[in-house]
């Protein structure tokens, strides 16, 4: 695990928003120092890397909505990232917190926010609680926090507490740098189980008990009642079965004899209705033989309505002849009125044709004159507007040329009077440059100008080297007020120039547009006469009627006197159709009557044969003796019903004669007392059957306690053989609460942690070696070589002597990660206590660690420390207690 990056705001005298890039050139050597007076928050970097990872800090147990002790103070907000790298991937830890942004509210702080990320093409966010986020950084580095401050972030007197604590304070503490735990958890689990397992046989053992079978006398005694209850069973079911039987035979004749008075009441019931039905069924025979000529009867009825259909159909088609031929009269009327109708609308269209092709001339001569009307008034508002923009430019040019002239006049001033001090400076430099020559003429040096050799007054070469230079000042600023004033007053004139020729221009374009809307409102009202001239004519011709309009209802008119008359000639052609089709029924419906006649006749003659044949003198007699299929159908039903009772009697009295005669041979019994004896009969058997059940069942139970019994003692043996395999596993490492396997797990991690910090203290020191105790696995004893190799307790070790030692065990601790490779150090340990030769001792191990790649931070302010190590971040106190940071990758961003 590499720190790459720590970015965090508002922690402890910390204020504002700061970041460290640990990936910074600098921090390449790997070895760095965080300086600074004490107070300065020099612990404040580490505690913003335990913040961003696990929300707590060494100093605070948790920071949530009940208090926040880390947030510089009078701030709302702080938070803390850090960007690590593991396993070839970089992730980003995050935490913030906020204090309620409502007043009076419940909680003064929110509550924190996370954020675990994996970064790479994108961020991949992995947690976003305080719960979730703590598991996965767990999962990721394989560190909790208490690991993480004893391999990587190692506070002041972490490893000096493990130095002073006794055997099991130690026993507590390297449970907790090495994650031990698990052992205990482990011994607690197999003292738990064990006594799970003696529990389950004891059970057994109970169940046992709860399961002991019969004496062989007594399951032998039970037996024998079985046998004998079942052999006696036997008996009573045949007797039983006997006097069953006889009941049976008794309850058979009382039916009987019951049955036979029934019969003979039905016999006398029978032949009253049969006398009574005596008139009916001599009226069912002549309907039998009245129905022989019913089907005579049917056809003569059936072509006497048929006759009495036909008349009436010719009277019908008499009635709707005459009515068709006054329709036909009626619809002749009605085509010739459609027809002369049709005749006046087609001379109406003739006429209107040469008047329509008159107003369509019209109609387009008025939408052309109003199409250049339109144009004509568009081109004017568009002359206007642009005679109008013209005249606004005009007037705008104008006023700045005004300006302008006003602006180039007083410039033509200011320039005569900067001309006149150009030339009033360059004269009175001029007699200063008279006058420096004079102050370098040497008496005998003939003078340059004039040739003399003698020079009576020479100037002060100091005064006037000051003077000449004011001068030659005052004429160039002179000389560039003048230039610059020639050159912008220059301008103003081209200005002028420019603004003269456009106001010409613009002028010349006002009149041209003038004209031209002039010329187009002339146009406009000549165009505007000849349209009203056309409209007046319009209006005189055809109002203001639509030619389309009128066309076209001329036309719909014409359509419809059209479809009138088609449709009144169809209507005479199927009236005269429908005159020949009634004429034909007639013909038919007349010839029909005739021939029905005929046959009428001889049914008729053939009906009178059949009925004196059957015995009726005439067709009233024959009618009164015929009765419907129904009547017919009902007395017949009833005959038949008599005839089936009477067979039904004979039937019955035959098998009541038969069972008497096999009834007659069994001897009587009262049933009173075959029904007592039944009784008595099936109480024993029933007392009988409840003892066998009760020794069945007793023999049933016996079975099942001696299978079960078996299976116990079965499974007592296995449970035996299980609760000894852990008995003998808790006799080694259980106990309950979990000492004995952490404490023997403790010892074997203690002395591998002793040769790995033998191995680092050799780099440290030759003086010292640690070794455990010979009588406490977990006591630490430290051996001095240059004594002998005298071992004493680490209690009796001096500051130095201390610091030396722990700081072997955090470096072999961090060494000794499995789980994980352990990239970064940060050393937040007194400093202060080593002396010079063991301090350079120290910084060279340091070294050693850089070297072999690691990222290594210490805290301190000894001076010796800062001088050595050339990457320092450095914190600076301030005003109202807060400090800045400053140092290789440091920046402050807000």
């Amino acid at each position: 695990m590499r720190l790459c990056r720590l970015h965090f705001k508002n922690l402890n005298s910390l204020a504002g928003e700061w970041n460290v890039d640990f990936e910074s050139p600098e921090f390449r050597g790997g070895l760095f120092a965080i300086t600074g007076p004490t107070g300065a928050g020099k612990s404040t970097l580490l505690d913003a890397v335990c913040l961003a990872l696990y929300g707590r800090t060494p100093r605070l147990e948790r920071v949530n909505t009940s208090g926040n002790e880390i947030m510089t103070r009078g701030e709302r907000e702080c938070f803390a990232e850090a960007v690590f790298e593991i396993g070839g991937e970089r992730y980003s830890a995050f935490w913030s917190q906020k204090k309620s942004a409502r007043k009076g509210a419940a909680r003064e702080w929110q509550a924190p926010k996370c954020r675990f990320s994996r970064l790479g093409h994108g961020e991949e966010v992995l947690a976003d609680s305080v719960s979730s986020m703590a598991k996965k950084v767990e999962e990721i580095c394989h560190l909790d926090f208490e690991r993480f401050t004893r391999t990587v972030m190692l506070p002041q007197g972490g490893f000096a507490a493990f130095l002073q604590a006794d055997g099991a304070d130690r026993a507590k503490l390297l449970e907790e740098l090495t994650g031990a735990e698990i052992y205990r958890q482990i011994s607690r689990e197999v003292y738990d189980r064990t006594k799970r397992e003696r529990f389950e046989l004891e059970q057994i053992r109970s169940s046992q008990a709860e399961h002991a079978p019969l004496s062989d006398e007594a399951r032998a005694a039970a037996q024998r009642r079985a046998a004998v209850s079942e052999t006696r069973e036997k008996e009573l079911r045949v007797r039983e079965k006997e006097l069953r039987q006889a009941l049976d035979c008794s309850a058979r004749r009382d039916s009987l004899a019951a049955r036979r008075a029934e019969h003979e009441r039905a016999r006398s019931e029978l032949d009253e209705e049969r006398a009574a039905f005596a008139p009916q069924a001599e009226k069912l025979a002549r309907a039998e033989r009245a129905a022989q000529g019913g089907d005579l009867y049917a056809a003569l009825t059936r072509s006497r309505s048929r006759r009495g259909a036909a008349e009436a159909e010719l009277e019908r088609l008499e009635a709707e002849a005459s009515a068709g031929a006054q329709r036909r009269e009626a619809e002749e009327r009605q085509r010739a009125a459609a027809a002369e109708e049709l005749a006046l609308l087609k001379k109406e269209h003739g006429e209107q044709a040469e008047l329509l092709a008159k107003v369509h001339d019209l109609d387009r001569e008025i939408e052309s004159h109003a199409l250049r009307c339109h144009e004509q008034e568009a081109r004017i508002a568009e002359l206007e507007n642009s005679f109008a923009a013209g005249d606004a430019q005009d007037i705008a040019v104008l006023a700045e040329l005004n300006q302008l002239k006003f602006e180039a006049e007083a410039m033509g001033r200011s320039l005569d009077g900067a001309r006149e001090e150009k030339e009033q400076a360059m004269a009175a430099m001029y007699r200063a440059d008279l006058s420096m020559l004079s102050a370098r003429l040497e008496e005998g040096t003939p003078c340059p100008l004039c040739g003399a050799l003698h020079h009576p007054a020479p100037y002060q070469r100091s005064a006037l080297q000051e003077e000449e230079l004011k001068l030659h000042q005052n004429a160039e600023k002179a000389a560039r007020k003048t230039a610059d004033l020639e050159r912008k007053l220059a301008s103003m004139q081209e200005k002028v120039s420019a603004l003269q020729m456009e106001h010409k221009r613009l002028s010349t374009l006002g009149q041209t547009a003038q004209r031209s809307l002039q010329d187009a409102r002339e146009t406009l009202a000549r165009e505007q006469e000849n349209l009203e001239s056309r409209q007046r004519v319009r209006r005189e011709l055809f109002g203001e009627r639509r030619p389309e309009t009128e066309a076209a209802k001329l036309k719909e008119a014409l359509a419809a006197a059209e479809n009138a008359l088609t449709e009144a000639e169809a209507r005479r052609h199927q009236s005269a159709l429908a005159a020949a089709r009634a004429e034909t029924e007639l013909a038919g419906v007349r010839q029909d009557l005739a021939e029905l006649s005929d046959e009428i006749a001889a049914q008729q003659a053939q009906f009178d044969e059949r009925l004196k044949r059957l015995g009726f003198a005439e067709e009233s007699a024959w009618r009164t003796a015929a009765l419907s299929e129904e009547e017919i159908a009902g007395l017949r039903a009833r005959s038949e019903e008599l005839q089936r009772r009477e067979d039904s009697l004979r039937s019955q009295a035959l098998l009541l004669s038969e069972e008497e005669r096999a009834l007659g041979d069994v001897p009587e019994r009262a049933a009173a007392d075959l029904k007592a004896a039944l009784e008595a009969c099936g109480s024993e058997l029933t007392e009988l059957l409840k003892n066998r059940g009760a020794d069945e069942q007793t023999l049933r139970h016996d079975d099942e306690c001696r299978r079960r019994l078996a299976e116990l003692r079965q499974a007592e043996a296995r449970q035996r053989k299980i609760y000894d395999l852990w008995t003998r596993l808790n006799d080694r490492i259980g106990s309950a609460s979990g000492d004995q396997f952490s404490r023997y797990v403790q010892g074997l991690t203690f002395r591998r942690l002793v040769r790995a910090a033998n191995a680092q203290l050799a780099q440290l020191s030759d003086r010292y070696r640690l070794k455990a105790a010979a009588d406490d696995a977990l006591r630490l004893d430290v051996v001095d070589l240059w004594q002998g190799g005298e071992a004493r307790t680490s209690r009796n070790l001096s500051g130095g002597e201390s610091f030396i030692v722990s700081l072997a065990l955090a470096l072999a601790l961090s060494h000794g990660m499995k789980e994980v490779k352990v990239d970064s150090l940060f050393l937040d340990e007194g400093f202060g206590t080593l002396d010079e030769e063991t301090l350079e001792t120290v910084l060279d191990c340091l070294n050693r660690l850089r070297e072999s790649g690691k990222l290594v931070g210490v805290i301190s302010h000894v001076k010796t420390l800062r001088e050595r190590i050339d990457a320092r971040l450095t914190l600076t106190p301030g005003p109202g207690g807060h400090s800045a940071l400053s140092g290789p990758g440091c920046s402050r961003l807000g």
